[in-house]
């Protein structure tokens, strides 16, 4: 399901030669475009200050001080990286943190989980609330808005040609077999020692956690992997706000364009960190906020995804580089799922 809705944002930024926003607005209009850069910067927001409090939680039980000593620091470094790197710095700059994610692969296997369990527990499905909370939560972690917008962003500025979509098509498999082999691990890992304890209220707890149940090497993994997780979302969230705002109104964008060359869209990024790391500091719960920022997504994807759809299959768009037919089907089950956990999840809410 990810690879499709991936596939096709590529695809689209690919052929347009634009980031899908942009795409979304030379298509559909302004309003269109402004209502989606206004959902997924709420969205993003939220998320980089869930994250940059994961993070600062973390380092502050490693270095046993108040996480608030962190928030700052942590903030600034990737806002400068961010402000005086170009695209290429950037990139590689998260493209060498991705093997590190492997330590949750480690920290699963080191929590010693029953693996017929796991299996059993992998398909069990209910209409409880809070099943269907979390479970739209998982879904809009899983296919994130800003994943849509990050992959067509990174098509236009390292300037792919219709020539290479083949080649791009399995870059994006393999990415996104990566990823769901680490959210797997994650929550075998999380699963085995912290369901039903009651006890994780942020990253630090839910780290901590594993310390007497799998021993101090996972608990040092886990930790790890919060922090490099940080690293390497906060930097992606915030470059896609200010993508996605400037597609929508036409302005100078890229971390490759100095300053003075994209004024707003620089302005637009670095006030999106500031307003995460205020947010941090407030002292609101980081795990509650990653939650319902979660399924904001879940609720925003179905309408993503069929505007997706639709421009993919759209020759306006897209001209005679049409995503397969396997591709198509997948993106239409990924919709069709959605749309059933949200209105799942809206009856529930009325009743």
């Amino acid at each position: 399901m990810l690879y499709a809705v991936e596939e096709m944002s590529s695809r689209i930024a690919v052929v347009t030669k634009h980031g899908l926003n942009a795409a979304i607005a030379r298509r559909y209009g302004l309003r269109l475009a402004l209502l989606v850069a206004l959902i997924v910067a709420f969205a993003n927001v939220a998320t980089i200050s869930a994250d940059i409090g994961g993070m600062a939680s973390v380092m502050g039980l490693l270095a046993h001080m108040p996480y608030q000593w962190f928030v700052v620091p942590v903030g600034s470094i990737l806002a400068y990286l961010l402000y005086k790197g170009n695209y290429a710095t950037v990139s590689r700059f998260l493209f060498i943190l991705t093997p590190f994610f492997l330590v949750y692969v480690a920290a699963s296997y080191l929590s010693n989980p029953d693996f017929s369990a796991v299996i059993n527990e992998l398909y069990r499905v209910s209409t409880k609330p809070n099943y269907l909370l979390v479970a739209i939560a998982m879904l809009g972690t899983t296919l994130s808005p800003y994943l849509l917008f990050w992959q067509a962003t990174e098509e236009v500025e390292e300037h792919r040609g219709v020539k290479e979509l083949r080649e791009e098509s399995r870059g994006v498999l393999s990415g996104m077999i990566y990823t769901q082999l680490i959210a797997i691990a994650t929550v075998i890992a999380a699963g085995t020692v912290l369901y039903g304890s009651g006890l994780v209220q942020t990253a630090a707890d839910a780290a901590q956690a594993l310390r007497p149940a799998a021993g101090p090497l996972a608990f040092l993994l886990f930790s790890f992997g919060i922090i490099v997780s940080g690293l390497l979302a906060v930097p992606i969230l915030a470059a896609t706000t200010a993508y996605v705002v400037a597609d929508a109104f036409h302005w100078h964008e890229g971390l490759d364009r100095p300053y003075k060359e994209a004024k707003s869209f620089y302005h637009v990024l670095l006030l999106g960190m500031l307003i995460g790391l205020v947010i941090s500091l407030l002292s609101v719960n980081p795990i509650t906020m990653l939650l319902y920022t979660q399924v904001l997504n879940g609720f925003l994807m179905p309408f993503l995804i069929w505007t997706v759809l639709k421009m993919a299959d759209d020759p306006e768009v897209v001209r005679e580089h049409k995503s397969p037919p396997l591709v198509r089907l997948f993106a239409w089950v990924s919709l069709t799922i959605f749309v059933i956990f949200d209105s799942l999840m809206i009856i529930q809410w009325v009743k």
